[in-house]
């Protein structure tokens, strides 16, 4: 008994000496909460073209003076289109502290464009100060995507959806139960169910109807992100058609309406074209001012002689946004954007810096 307290003894003894030089060596060393990857896989980075991601991927500055991440992250987009399919290139987040979703969709859809139609790999530089970030890449999808593995979705194994890709009413019904089951855990009232539902529906079919008129429905490509925030869920779809300034000055009430909403650019308009009025003519003058267009078609036809809801404004989304507290609408199509929180407060209009390339809608509604 006597040897065997002292054989523990020694062993508690070698324990803490080896504890002890540990401490010595970590000593002025600095750990932080996580180590991260720092590339996908190893690689000659020699042979890579490296694409630096922004320190913020976002675009929600953009109606602010300064605007510098939403330039920056369009900027980033640039530098992908420039380089992604054309070389092996490293999409380097490893200084991004912060992405947000609607970004990501922007950046997403630029990503798989190109590396579909490309030869070239692409392999993700992790970030090294955002655990965050991290999750964020992982959870819409890209690594699979640069890996060029099969994109088929079981929407019923998700727990969180990646970014979805899809043409036509593609996935529809997937991501409107996907919603209703797993953040509103079928519980959801009958009305709510159905303004989501519809709000879907008419983003999705707003692509089919107006962003590509010269491609065929399987070409009218859309991709769709949704997320949970505290209570709010935010939704978010992109397309990368001609945007809502070319579509809505072919409607027949865009006149009646410019001139109800717009009388000084009405006026300037009907002095520049004098009979002429094609869509073309039109555009080029009106070119310049992409967020009046885009408040134009959410209002539609002011007259109200347009029976078909079609036109008449993304009703849909402006009814859940509207019964939400601190509920917001945004629209981002080519250089403009439109921001909608409720019928109190009118929208806002803002000229952009950059062309989004395409239409971007966000709304965000409570879970409760």
């Amino acid at each position: 008994m006597k040897k065997l307290f002292q054989d523990n003894l020694n062993k508690h003894a070698l324990i803490g000496k080896k504890k002890s030089l540990k401490s010595l060596k970590r000593k002025g060393k600095v750990y932080g909460r996580f180590k991260p990857p720092l590339i996908d896989k190893v690689v000659n980075l020699s042979n890579y073209k490296i694409i630096n991601a922004p320190e913020k991927v976002s675009i929600y500055d953009a109606e602010k003076p300064t605007k510098e991440s939403y330039i920056e992250t369009l900027k980033f987009r640039e530098d992908l289109s420039k380089y992604l399919n054309k070389k092996d290139c490293v999409i380097d987040f490893s200084t991004t502290m912060n992405i947000t979703a609607a970004a990501m969709l922007v950046i997403f859809s630029e990503i798989q464009t190109l590396v579909e139609t490309g030869s070239s790999n692409t392999i993700i530089g992790w970030s090294k100060v955002s655990p965050s970030v991290n999750r964020m890449l992982k959870r819409t999808g890209l690594k699979k995507l640069l890996r060029k593995k099969d994109s088929v979705h079981n929407f019923s194994g998700l727990r969180n959806l990646p970014i979805i890709s899809g043409t036509g009413s593609q996935h529809y019904d997937d991501i409107v139960d996907f919603i209703i089951t797993r953040y509103f855990h079928d519980s959801a009232s009958p009305d709510t169910e159905y303004l989501i539902s519809d709000a879907v529906s008419e983003a999705i079919n707003n692509v089919s109807r107006h962003a590509y008129p010269d491609l065929d429905v399987e070409d009218k490509r859309w991709w769709l992100t949704c997320d949970v925030i505290g209570n709010q869920l935010y939704l978010a779809i992109y397309d990368r058609g001609i945007g809502i300034p070319h579509t809505v000055v072919e409607k027949r009430w865009f006149w009646s309406s410019l001139k109800a909403t717009y009388p000084e650019i009405h006026d300037e308009l009907k002095e520049k074209l004098g009979e002429k009025s094609s869509v073309v003519e039109i555009f080029k003058l009106t070119k310049y001012k992409d967020a009046e267009l885009i408040y134009l078609s959410m209002i539609g036809d002011i007259s109200g002689t347009q029976k078909s809801k079609h036109g008449q404004g993304s009703k849909s989304f402006k009814a859940l946004v509207n019964n939400t507290d601190g509920g917001r609408l945004w629209v981002y199509s080519n250089k403009g954007l439109y921001i909608f929180e409720n019928d109190d407060a009118p929208p806002q209009v803002y000229k952009l810096p950059k062309d989004i390339g395409g239409t971007l809608n966000q709304w965000n509604i409570s879970l409760k």
